[in-house]
């Protein structure tokens, strides 16, 4: 018959449970670091198009508070408020991404999506792995031994 001794797994324990309450903290500050980057190739792409108008359109490019939905928390980046002719900006946005008969489509919406997708989740990620490793995310060791016994 064999007998397994477990040391060091109140340690463990103790690092998952203070994992568990710094992990909502953590996702704030997750999407922060990705609104951040969002809202400036939002920007870079209008300003690579020429869209200035008056500049109105590229300062109105702002994020939103962090929301909870259905399938977890979000922030929204996008155009806000109106320009000075009452015009909202969002709706100027969408007419240059994707033009009119008379104005050539101009997607500065989709070269931002594009150039964002992955620079956004890195930067997640490593807000992630710095958020885990404060405070003793990386200690704690455990150790399973095996011996033999008769019976």
């Amino acid at each position: 018959m064999r007998k397994f001794t477990f040391t060091g797994l109140d340690s463990i324990q103790y690092q998952l449970q203070a994992r568990g309450a710094k992990v909502s903290g953590t996702v704030n500050h997750m999407l922060h670091a990705g609104a951040k980057i969002a809202r400036e190739e939002m920007q870079a792409a209008l300003k690579e198009y020429k869209i200035r108008d008056t500049g109105n359109l590229i300062k109105s490019i702002k994020a939103s508070k962090i929301k909870k939905g259905d399938s977890g928390k979000y922030i929204t980046i996008r155009p806000t408020g109106y320009d000075r002719h009452g015009v909202p900006n969002a709706l100027k946005g969408y007419v240059y991404e994707i033009g009119t008969s008379r104005l050539p489509a101009r997607p500065w919406k989709t070269l931002a999506d594009v150039r964002m997708r992955d620079k956004i989740q890195a930067r997640m990620r490593e807000v992630f792995q710095e958020e885990m490793s404060k405070n003793g995310g990386n200690e704690g060791k455990w150790n399973v031994e095996e011996v033999e016994t008769e019976e």
